[in-house]
This record gives C-alpha cells, sequence and structure tokens, in this order.
C-alpha cells in the first residue's frame, strides 16, 4: 500500500500538460489543434468562450449557449416630470406635483414650464390671480444695465433699506475708472447699513425678470488692517415692491481690493422676508415683481471702508426683441377683459 502512494506521488509530480500558444516557441506546431470559425458571439480557437458583449445561459450541445447580455432595462417614465425614471410595481410612472401623462411628460392644467429644476415638475399659473390659463413665454432674455455715461449716475444714491427711519448719504458719489465710488462715511449713524438704490430702469414692472438673474460687481478699499466688519449679517439685495420687501444674502466671500462679481438667482429660492426673515412663496415674489419701487444692493462695509465702488449691474428681463436664451420660466397668460401684461399685471 504505502510503495503504491509513492509511486502515484511520483507519476504526479513529474506529468506535465502541454498547450498551444500563438507565439513561436521552437516546437512543433500543434496541428491536432483546431482553430475554429466561430459564429457571433463566441471566440477562443474551439469557440468555447463567449465575445465581449455576450453571457453564458444554460442550454446547447456543450458548454452553454452565449448570448447579448442583458442590458438594464431603459428608463419609461420622463426624469423631467417624473419622481423615478423606473415604473412602480403597477407599471405606472409616479409624476411630480405639477405633472400628467403615462410618461410623466407633459404639464397638469394651469401649469407651464415642465424642467427638472422645478421641485413640482412645473410651475404654476399665478396670472395675478385672475386666470389660471398660461404657457411658456416665447420671448427671449435681454438686460437692464447701469450706463454711467448715459446719467445713471444722477439716479444712483446710498440709502439705508429701513422704511421706518431712513437715511440718505449726502455724500457726492463719482465715477472713477468706470465705476461710481462712494469715499466718505463720515456722516453714516453707527450701526447703520448703507446701500445702493438703482435707478428708475430698474424699477417698475419686472415679472419678466422671473427665473433670470441679477449680477453685480463691486470693488472696496478698507481704512483699516481688520476686516471682520466686511460683509456682515446685513441682506447683500433687498427688493420692495407692493409692499412687499424681500431680502437675499448670499454665501460668497467678499475681499477688498479685487472686483467681486456676485450672481442672484431671480426665483423664489433663497430669498427671505425682511419683516420676519420667513422663505417667501413664489407668489410673493412675483407680486413684489409686479411693480418694484426699490432695489438696493448692499455696500460691503461702512465702518472700516476708505472707499466703495459699484462697477456694473446686470438685471434679466425678457422681451419680444431679446436674443438670449428663452425665457421658459416667464409665464404668458391668457388675461381676461380689463387686463394686459404677460401674467396680468396690468389691469
Amino acid at each position: 500500500m504505502g510503495n503504491n502512494l509513492m509511486l502515484l506521488l511520483l507519476e504526479c509530480y513529474y506529468t506535465s500538460l502541454e498547450i498551444a500558444v500563438a507565439r513561436d516557441t521552437q516546437e512543433k506546431r500543434a496541428l491536432e489543434v483546431e482553430q475554429c470559425e466561430c459564429p457571433p458571439g463566441y471566440t477562443g480557437t474551439s469557440c468555447e468562450d463567449c465575445a465581449e458583449g455576450y453571457e453564458r445561459i444554460p442550454g446547447g450541445r456543450y458548454l452553454g449557449t452565449c448570448v447579448p447580455r442583458r442590458q438594464p432595462p431603459q428608463p419609461v417614465c420622463s426624469a423631467v416630470g417624473s419622481l423615478s425614471t423606473q415604473p412602480q410595481w403597477d407599471g405606472r410612472c409616479q409624476c411630480k406635483q405639477n405633472v400628467i401623462g403615462s410618461t410623466c411628460d407633459r404639464c397638469a392644467p394651469e401649469s407651464y414650464s415642465i424642467s427638472k429644476d422645478h421641485p413640482g415638475g412645473c410651475l404654476r399659473c399665478w396670472c395675478s390671480g385672475v386666470t389660471a390659463v398660461c404657457e411658456s413665454s416665447h420671448w427671449r432674455r435681454s438686460k437692464v444695465e447701469l450706463d454711467y455715461s448715459r446719467g445713471d449716475i444722477d439716479q444712483l444714491e446710498a440709502v439705508s433699506s429701513d422704511q421706518r427711519s431712513p437715511f440718505k448719504s449726502s455724500s457726492q458719489a463719482l465715477v472713477t475708472d468706470g465705476a461710481i465710488q462712494l469715499d466718505d462715511f463720515s456722516g453714516v449713524p453707527t450701526g447703520t447699513q448703507l446701500y445702493w438704490s438703482l435707478p428708475q430702469k430698474f424699477l417698475g414692472d419686472k415679472v419678466t425678470s422671473y427665473g433670470g438673474k441679477f449680477r453685480y460687481t463691486f470693488r472696496f478699499t478698507s481704512s483699516s488692517s481688520g476686516i471682520s466688519t466686511f460683509g456682515g449679517a446685513d441682506a447683500d439685495v433687498v427688493l420692495r415692491g407692493n409692499n412687499i420687501q424681500l431680502e437675499y444674502t448670499h454665501q460668497q466671500h467678499v475681499e477688498p481690493d479685487v472686483e467681486n462679481s456676485i450672481e442672484v438667482p431671480l426665483t423664489e429660492a433663497g430669498w427671505r422676508r425682511s419683516q420676519d426673515g420667513q422663505p417667501i412663496t413664489r407668489e410673493q415674489f412675483l407680486m413684489a415683481l409686479a411693480d418694484l419701487d426699490a432695489v438696493l444692493i448692499k455696500i460691503s462695509c461702512t465702518s472700516d471702508c476708505a472707499t466703495s465702488s459699484l462697477l456694473n449691474v446686470h438685471m434679466d428681463i425678457a422681451d419680444a426683441y431679446g436674443t438670449g436664451e428663452l425665457a421658459l420660466d416667464v409665464e404668458h397668460c391668457q388675461c381676461p377683459p380689463g387686463y394686459q401684461g404677460t401674467s396680468c399685471e396690468v389691469d
């Protein structure tokens, strides 16, 4: 028994297995190895493997059958208007709040502008509350901007945002290097935050600004080495209209002696009511835009400022002559008799 086991171990130790390879090994050719012409889906000298993109399933004569690899199911629900691109267990798509259709690809009645950026899928028609029938505007974006060469400096003022005890700076602002500059803060009461009050062209009916951007660039220099008072807790932009005051505070860090550019969304996102700091609704934002009587930009420092300059301001609007992108978030309402404007805001 022991000798037989030793003999078996010795035979296994000296056993070798020859294979065939594509390179020249200086050995004789492996003529007994077949080289098959494989059908689609198979590879290998004897078609023993599945080609790339194929997988093996049980069946067939020998090693199974190679079939195209199963692809993940393609989305059947709209990625824009549904909560998931895959249907529910019953095969139906789960639409967002203001979306309808078997694949959630259409706005519900009294809604418009389907987009992934809208929490409800589509926006509800506001139309100043006088109708609920609207569609996306076909107008394109244009902009209102400061132009110091055309007298905008004469209408720019440095004021406080507090309507109960308003303050207006008596210091004279001058245009220097293409920007309006204020360099005298000596008369500003302690604790008062000053704002640039924009001229008339930025006021009035601006409902077509909805969905656009408000951009401005400013620069300031310090009168001391500390910068702790720069920025502060006061709102950066204030809108006032129809007895509604709204404020927006950006999260961008600003620095002295450089150009600081800020972009603010002209939607309700991020805006709050000045009176109580609560988030605003879309209706409140549109009501303010319908008749703006003040647009204020914070002068980023007061107590530690040597100079503060406003270089440029751009406010998106939409009109029939615009050349920018389509203003799809601007509603175009079917106004009843006696009303006009894209949102029936003019009576």
